[in-house]
């Protein structure tokens, strides 16, 4: 049936997208000033009351994901998926508020102008602040990304949680999938699109306790593995060695929160 194919397509696909953030940046950029810029530029994108500034941020980041030779079709790929569920749960705001565009008779519904400005600037900030930080992170890859947020002060055992997601969630989801083919193979009739859900929601039981158990050794094992001073790599009074690339990308967003202070685009 379609609905099977499409949650098997779905699982895959999101397996992939976040398998792809587990490797090595092709270009050697400071991973605290890297992480310090996409995250300012995720909060600009994220609080901009027009769309006119997460526009300039999505256009940062399709640069970004070009320049730094990152997976392209992976960052394609989490912004497409993204724009998808947002504009599907945005769309009743169209019928919300004043200046009336359009009827649908049969609801006694209304497109309203000020509904599709709501819209609009809902789904460029959703759009862009996934977006920026998406290609930042395949430009430093996942273990610079987590490195940098570690330089940041983010607690050691959030760090090694990080890390150690990259791995397991994209395990868990295609061990979702042998667990969903499975069940439906023992399925005595043709499994439709209503008894495919129920075989789905029959497996997350399982799988909670799966991940739980794995999750649990993997954690001591890597722990047993790992030296007690491993977390912060920037320690206080050491130097960052910081280039000129580096000082470009802290210098960007604050130029961008400037030009949306100066234009009234921000907060």
């Amino acid at each position: 049936p379609k609905m099977k194919g499409l949650t098997q397509r779905f699982l895959e696909g999101l397996a992939e997208a976040i398998e792809t953030l587990n490797h090595e940046g092709k270009v050697n950029l400071n991973p605290v000033a890297t992480v310090t810029s996409a995250l300012i530029l995720t909060g600009v994108a994220s609080f901009s009351v027009k769309p006119v500034i997460p526009l300039l941020v999505l256009a940062v980041s399709a640069i970004t994901a070009l320049t730094t030779r990152s997976r392209v079709k992976s960052w394609l790929t989490v912004v497409l998926f993204v724009a998808g569920w947002t504009i599907a749960v945005s769309i009743p705001l169209i019928f919300i508020g004043e200046g009336n565009l359009a009827g649908v008779k049969t609801f006694e519904l209304n497109v309203s102008s000020e509904g599709l400005d709501t819209v609009l600037s809902f789904v460029c900030r959703v759009v862009a602040a996934s977006a920026i930080f998406t290609s930042f992170a395949l430009a430093l890859g996942w273990r610079k990304t987590v490195a940098g947020l570690s330089g940041l002060g983010i607690p050691r055992e959030v760090a090694r949680m990080l890390t150690l997601a990259a791995i397991n969630i994209p395990f868990f989801l295609r061990l979702t999938l042998k667990m969903l083919a499975a069940r439906e193979a023992r399925l005595v009739k043709k499994a439709g699109v209503r008894e495919s859900w129920r075989v789905l929601a029959s497996i997350a039981g399982d799988v909670l306790i799966k991940g739980y158990s794995r999750a649990w050794i993997l954690d001591k094992a890597v722990a047993a593995r790992s030296f007690p001073a491993t977390g912060n790599p920037v320690k206080k009074g050491e130097r960052i060695d910081l280039k000129v690339k580096d000082i470009a990308l802290v210098a960007l967003p604050v130029f961008m929160v400037a030009l949306a202070f100066t234009a009234g685009l921000w907060p």
